[in-house]
């Protein structure tokens, strides 16, 4: 099973000596995904040391340890790891770089999509405007002479 570079092994009672038995059968890994296995403490991460090409390890919920304490010490014992719960070593999500530049791509297409929307209304705001100075000038000439009609009976009855 050398040609094996991913495994996905989730939400079993895990131990440090399974680990063992994963790193054995699987030892080209390359992403190793077991979260939600309850390892018992750090330490348990030690028989993944051997997992030389390994860069993407996910123990989410694995260790009941705080997540800076566990991305230490992983990042410690696994020189070539990259990726720790979708974070780097620093904490930050991580996008792959294709992903970020398919990301990229999308958020320009939407972005050039709103300036059209944007360009449309302005255009439709534009001729309906056209069309409102007209409605515009009617009602205003009735409300001045409503109000001219107003003021005028006032002053007779004054």
């Amino acid at each position: 099973m050398n040609s094996v570079t991913q495994l996905e092994y989730l939400d079993n009672f895990t131990t440090s000596k399974t680990l063992q038995q994963i790193v054995k059968a699987f030892p080209n890994l390359e992403i190793l995904i077991a979260g939600g296995n309850f390892l018992r403490d750090l330490t348990d991460l030690d028989s993944l040391k051997s997992l030389k090409k390994l860069e993407v390890l996910n123990i989410m919920n694995g260790i009941n340890k705080p997540d800076s304490e566990v991305r230490k010490y992983a990042f410690e014992i696994l020189p070539n790891l990259k990726i720790l719960d979708e974070k780097d070593q620093y904490g930050q999500i991580y996008i792959k770089p294709k992903q970020e530049k398919k990301q990229l791509e999308i958020e320009t297409q939407i972005n050039m999509e709103q300036e059209e929307v944007s360009q449309e209304d302005e255009e439709s705001a534009l001729c309906s405007d056209d069309s409102n100075e007209e409605e515009e000038s009617n009602s205003e000439d009735e409300e001045d002479s409503d109000l001219s009609d107003f003021i005028e009976k006032k002053v007779k009855n004054e």
